[in-house]
């Protein structure tokens, strides 16, 4: 996006009748400038109005920053600090970057928008990191901030973040392996771990998948299966057949069931039978039954006719029967409470089973509350549900007293 943009600027900054013109584009067009001029045209461009003009002419003018006019370039985003969004100033900190990073960096730790500036950071942190100063860039950076409080410890996982992606951008394996397997397995490691995903993900899932396969099982703080877990979930959303395979080659150093809820969340969205067909092929598990249950509810949204169909002529499979009659009971309720009864009459897990028959027999009893009476004494069914249906049915009465006494009026 970023080379189309500076494409852009560089050949035509505004289109023909553009409500936004290339004022400062245009002014700026010919020869060199110094840091005055500079500065009037950055400040002229980032007032154009309209966005394409606006990053069009700013990218064009970072096209041509140097070490002469990059205080001006500087100076006009400190004046427009207040009006500034976080890609006007990640293509500054990149321009930058590219003359004196430590420079930049320091600028930037130190800038009066904390909002924008994080941006900022981020990006000369990245830069620096691609080419080559992963350890200087971020030991600077964190230097640069200062000890370390509540208001800065967002901008320090932020420079993490950017070590992590510039680490993949850069194809160092190696050196981005041990970065996170120094961070402790949880919530913070997984997100730095996606940060660095989407860098690969720009060149391919080749090389996601060329850095998982690198880390060895043994990585401190498990990484090897925290990494592997977050691809094969990622992967899932886009490619599930991919995302099978993959799991199949590794499935034999994995705990049982592992990642199978996840993977099948993700790919149940995309392609609901397709999953379910190859989590039959798992090995029973808890992992299993909850990524089956998922890909029904993700079947009986998509495709409910054709969802239902389906689970109705395999329930004679225990895994389908355990996983689905509930999701297949729910989604009949609201098609046809009769045919959902006797399904939810069958459900194992008692929680779910009274859940369903609660909602069935509160619904039947709106309509026909003595056929409900006569089936509850002769089924049988736990007495939480029928205390449940009979209170509903209670209150219901008392509301129609009420509404009735109300429309009659006082007595004379």
């Amino acid at each position: 996006m970023l080379l189309a943009l500076l494409w852009l600027g560089l050949s035509a900054c505004s289109p023909p009748g553009s409500q936004g013109g290339a004022g400062s584009a245009d002014g700026a067009a010919a020869g060199p400038l110094d840091a005055g001029a500079m500065k009037q045209a950055v400040a002229e461009a980032l007032v154009l109005p309209d966005t394409l003009d606006r990053l069009s002419a700013i990218c064009a003018l970072m096209e041509r920053v140097d070490a002469e006019n990059v205080e001006g370039a500087r100076d006009a985003y400190d004046a427009a600090v207040e009006g500034l969004d976080r890609d006007e100033v990640r293509v500054f900190a990149n321009a930058w970057a590219r003359i004196d990073a430590r420079a930049a960096l320091d600028w930037f730790t130190h800038w009066r928008a904390p909002m924008v500036g994080q941006s900022a950071i981020s990006e000369v942190v990245h830069y620096w990191t691609r080419h080559g100063g992963a350890d200087e860039a971020r030991a600077f950076a964190l230097a640069s901030l200062g000890p370390e409080g509540p208001e800065s410890g967002t901008v320090r996982n932020l420079i993490v973040d950017a070590t992590a992606a510039g680490l993949a951008s850069a194809g160092r394996h190696e050196a981005l392996t041990k970065l996170l397997e120094d961070l402790p397995s949880g919530q913070e490691r997984s997100w730095v771990i996606t940060q660095a995903m989407i860098e690969f993900y720009r060149s391919g899932m080749p090389k996601l998948r060329a850095w998982v396969d690198s880390i060895p099982w043994e990585a401190k703080n498990d990484l090897k299966r925290d990494a592997l877990h977050s691809a094969l979930v990622s992967l899932a959303h886009y490619d599930p057949a991919a995302a099978f395979a993959w799991y199949e080659e590794v499935e034999p150093k994995l705990a049982l069931g592992a990642y199978l809820d996840g993977i099948a969340e993700a790919a149940g969205a995309r392609d609901p039978l397709a999953t379910i067909e190859w989590l039959r092929g798992r090995k029973d598990s808890a992992g299993r039954h909850l990524g089956l249950r998922s890909a029904a509810y993700h079947y009986l949204k998509s495709d409910g006719k054709a969802a239902s169909a389906w689970i109705r002529a395999h329930l004679d499979d225990p895994a389908i029967d355990a996983s689905m009659r509930f999701p297949l009971t729910q989604y009949l309720i609201s098609v046809d409470i009769h045919e959902a009864l006797p399904l939810a009459e069958k459900i194992e897990a008692p929680g779910e089973k009274i859940a369903a028959l609660k909602q069935i027999l509160a619904m039947w009893s709106r309509k026909d509350h003595p056929a409900v009476e006569r089936y509850m004494a002769e089924v049988g069914v736990p007495n939480e549900v029928e205390q449940a249906v009979l209170g509903l049915h209670a209150i219901r009465q008392q509301q129609r007293e009420v509404k009735k006494a109300g429309s009659e009026g006082p007595k004379p």
